[in-house]
């Protein structure tokens, strides 16, 4: 009986793990391919228009304040 239990408990831990990997796999390929940057602080897409030094010069020059490419934009800190 307890290897029963035991067995079980191994296949349900399995499909809980297999089902976290299938389910970020259909995040990660659901993710579109075209980013949207359409808040005042998101200039545009990194690497698209921008690179790291140039969102950073053009969040500085905008705003007064540096800026980053994070998750596929360019983002100033506003």
């Amino acid at each position: 009986m307890s290897k029963l239990l035991s067995r079980l408990a191994m296949l349900l831990v399995g499909l809980f793990i297999a089902g976290g990997l299938a389910f970020g796999a259909t995040q990660a390929f659901a993710s579109s391919s075209v980013m949207i940057c359409d808040q005042p602080e998101e200039l545009g897409t990194c690497p698209g228009e921008f690179t790291q030094t140039k969102c950073n010069s053009v969040c500085l020059s905008t705003y007064g304040n540096p800026g980053q490419c994070f998750g596929g934009c360019c983002v100033c800190l506003v």
